[in-house]
């Protein structure tokens, strides 16, 4: 086995230029360490974003708790004061908490994909849950939004899910 240190090809008789080519390997041990910067701040970035992806979720299943208790009407005259007053206190504790979502996603640059009835389907930002029969609503128009969209910059994370009129 040949244990010398190999030498680089020279031309000619000319000598190794050794300190180009220890600043060649710093030059590039240089990008290297950039490079790896720029994939360690993109993956992380993927993972918050991964992360608000799913806090999305509970932020519906708030909302849509937030609708059926707003949806029951409780009688004072049947109902004790306090059931009444608890219902008002767990309204205003989930508006609340909602705002701290939005203002999180807000924070975090996101963009909630919100759509009316309506608004012509768009697949781009949009998905389709059910297509369906309706007098008010024709086809392409959504009929109701059953989940809010996310989107950040100009990429959709999650399409909002719609009723569609056919």
């Amino acid at each position: 086995m040949d244990d010398e240190v190999k030498q680089p090809e020279q031309q000619g008789d000319s000598p190794v230029n050794w300190e180009n080519i220890a600043k060649r390997a710093l030059a590039d041990l240089d990008n290297y360490k950039k490079q790896q910067e720029k994939l360690r701040g993109e993956m992380t970035q993927f993972m918050s974003l991964a992360l608000l992806t799913r806090v999305l979720e509970i932020y519906e299943d708030l909302k849509r708790m937030l609708v059926a208790i707003q949806n029951t009407k409780l009688d004072p005259a049947t109902i004790p004061a306090e059931v009444v007053s608890c219902q008002k206190g767990a309204m205003d504790g989930v508006v609340n908490i909602l705002k701290k979502f939005t203002d999180v996603f807000k924070a975090e640059g996101l963009e909630p994909i919100e759509v009316k009835p309506g608004d012509k389907f768009d697949p781009a930002t949009m998905e389709a849950i059910s297509h369906e029969e309706h007098d008010e609503h024709k086809e392409d128009a959504v009929i109701e939004q059953f989940e809010a969209g996310l989107k950040y910059q100009d990429k959709i994370l999650k399409p909002a899910k719609v009723r569609v009129g056919k």
